[in-house]
């Protein structure tokens, strides 16, 4: 059995693997989709494969409802020694609203970047975040409520 303090650690530890970890937005707070979020990474030269000097940034979650979504945020982000984008989500906040599927109110979305060289976007490596809740009245609902 492993223990619960170590299952946290995986991300990060995935992560450091490949030279780029993602250190915001903070893991302690939800995600609020009304506002612009600041999602920070660190790269780390020496553990990273020297040919994957961009990423596509995308970021994925649950519906109540076991099935899941996933939207591309912008792609070719330049690595370098660290970073930080800014993402508005109201535009993937008003297609959530849209559909017909409430988000989880789990810690069930997380950010991932595809690593890769910028003449091969097709091969590289993948890097998630920790997981997140989000907090949106019009859009989050408990499983025990679908």
């Amino acid at each position: 059995m492993i223990p619960t303090h170590a299952i946290k650690l995986v991300p990060i530890l995935a992560s450091a693997a490949y030279g780029l970890q993602f250190t915001g937005p903070d893991t302690n707070t939800d995600l609020n989709l009304s506002a612009p979020i600041t999602v920070s990474w660190e790269h780390n030269v020496a553990e990273a494969d020297a040919s994957w000097t961009v990423f596509d940034l995308s970021w994925h979650g649950d519906f109540v409802r076991s099935s899941s979504f996933s939207y591309m945020l912008q792609e070719n982000i330049t690595v370098s020694t660290g970073g930080q984008y800014e993402w508005d989500p109201a535009p993937i906040r008003e297609l959530l609203v849209a559909g017909t599927g409430k988000l989880s109110s789990d810690k069930a979305f997380y950010f991932e970047a595809k690593l890769h060289s910028p003449d091969a976007p097709g091969r590289g490596s993948v890097v998630q975040s920790a997981k997140y809740a989000v907090e949106d009245g019009d859009l989050v609902e408990s499983p025990g409520n679908a």
